[in-house]
């Protein structure tokens, strides 16, 4: 009975993939006890084929891979185009080399233009050897300093005038809805690239093989780069060796982040041993020490160690920097009240001694947009907006009113229409005329840039909404023009 039993439990854990090892002396010892006779050996288990086991999941997580910025384009687009122009090339965002143009005889280049105030349409055309000269000249120049970033000039381009109306600064370049289309190289020769759009230029930089992220200015700078590089493949327009060779690149980005960093505050510039010798080879730096042997280790000074956190805490941006280096910090005053600094005013007591008794600035009516002059008293109407301010600053709670967000316009001397002339602000926000927009309470005509801006170089905080921005203005103002005057913000 216990022999079967025992035949029914191995055939069942066979069955099962399961291995039961016994000897064989204690299976025929067993058997001769209950049985009395002897048994024949058990036969050898059949080999049990196991499955193969998966192998271990990785920890590692593979990275995903990024998407590349200057991919071709799709397998539906024909990368060969038909020239749009006769200075354009086969190939989408591409121009012909100068010696091409030279050789075809073509000597100037045209595009259509359109005035902003009359609306009239009419082409326009550049010398090609003299736009390009000039072009190529402040690229050389100026390719270092401006650190891959494109100047103010490029951002914001000088229009031209316009010939039917005559007005400055009023003509705009037409661009082409589709993008293969617009007139890349008559848009260089003006220097109007800074007309395009963020999407348009970071097409152009699809399909030039450049990268097409981060800010205008950016993607503007490599535009400019490399249009000029399809001009003339033998030119300093490459983007890798700006300033020359790789140790002063190294040692003037250095040198330009210790200068930004502010030593006052405590901050650290850390510097690599790559980036020291680099220095070092540029004559930069004196030449490095040896280092000290293995049985003299460098002591180093202690540092508070760091934060036990996953993410790296950025140092946070001083809001009430100073300009940057490249930037003089004094300036020709653009009006005699303003100061020779950025965002700067004369004092009262200044203006009373050289006489100035009226502020004057320039308007515009919405309705019939005639341009002229406009003055304000200087004495009556600082002396309204003081008094305003220290009856009301308690209540004001660093928010700008009502009033002062939404200022009242005054009436139009030609149409005669109330509330529809709006202050001409400058488009160059180091010449606003900020006194006179003070003394006519229209200051929240100016925009939130254009209020950071002042408060950036008049050491206020411009985190925030407009309303605090623009009451932070108005102290401001008030503060340099009465020093002594209760406008200190609690």
């Amino acid at each position: 009975m216990d022999c079967t039993s025992n035949r029914k439990r191995k055939q069942s854990d066979i069955e099962n993939g399961e291995f039961l090892a016994l000897s064989l002396s204690a299976a025929s010892a067993k058997a001769m006890a209950f049985s009395g006779a002897n048994l024949p050996p058990p036969p050898p288990p059949p080999s049990v084929v196991m499955p193969a086991a998966d192998p271990p999941a990785t920890t590692h997580h593979h990275r995903r891979l990024r998407r590349n910025p200057s991919r071709a384009p799709l397998e539906g687009k024909n990368p060969v185009i038909p020239p749009p122009y006769p200075w354009a090339g086969t190939g989408r965002a591409t121009v012909r080399s100068l010696n091409y143009l030279r050789a075809q005889g073509i000597k100037a280049i045209c595009g259509d233009v359109e005035c902003r105030k009359c609306e009239k349409k009419f082409s326009m055309e550049f010398g090609l050897e003299e736009r390009f000269a000039e072009i190529s000249t402040f690229v050389a120049e100026n390719q270092a300093l401006m650190r891959h970033r494109a100047p103010n000039e490029w951002k914001n381009p000088e229009l031209p005038r316009c010939d039917f109306c005559n007005q400055e600064g009023s003509v705009k370049p037409v661009i082409s809805q589709k993008k293969r289309s617009i007139n890349w190289l008559f848009l260089l020769l003006g220097k109007m690239l800074g007309c395009c759009t963020l999407e348009q230029l970071k097409y152009f930089c699809k399909h030039t093989k450049n990268h097409r992220t981060g800010a205008k200015d950016r993607v503007l700078f490599l535009t400019y780069l490399s249009l000029c590089k399809q001009m003339d493949p033998s030119g300093p327009y490459d983007v890798v060796n700006i300033g020359g060779s790789v140790a002063e690149i190294i040692g003037y980005s250095t040198i330009q982040k210790a200068k930004q960093t502010d030593i006052e505050n405590g901050e650290f510039l850390a510097l690599s041993l790559s980036d020291a010798s680099a220095l070092a080879s540029a004559n930069l730096l004196p030449p490095l020490s040896p280092s000290p042997p293995p049985s003299q280790p460098a002591v180093l000074p202690a540092t508070e160690p760091p934060a036990a956190t996953n993410h790296r805490s950025g140092i946070r941006r001083n809001p009430a920097r100073a300009p940057m280096e490249r930037k003089e910090p004094l300036i020709p005053p653009p009006y005699p009240w303003a100061g020779t600094s950025r965002a700067k005013v004369r004092s009262l007591n200044y203006l009373r001694e050289r006489g100035i008794t009226a502020i004057r600035g320039e308007v515009e009516c919405k309705k019939c947009e005639e341009k002229f002059s406009v003055e304000f008293d200087l004495e009556e109407r600082f002396a309204e907006i003081s008094a305003f301010v220290v009856e009301n600053q308690v209540q004001l709670r660093h928010r700008a009113p009502r009033e002062w967000m939404n200022p009242e316009l005054n009436r139009c001397d030609f149409c005669n229409r109330e509330g529809c002339v709006k202050p001409v602000i400058s488009a160059k926000k180091r010449s606003i005329n900020w006194m006179f927009l003070l003394l006519g309470k229209m200051l929240g005509c100016c925009s939130l840039e254009q209020l950071k801006y002042f408060c950036k170089h008049t050491e206020n905080h411009r985190t925030g909404a407009k309303d605090r921005v623009l009451f932070l203005t108005y102290l401001s103002l008030c503060k340099q023009m009465d020093s002594s005057g209760p406008y200190n913000v609690v």
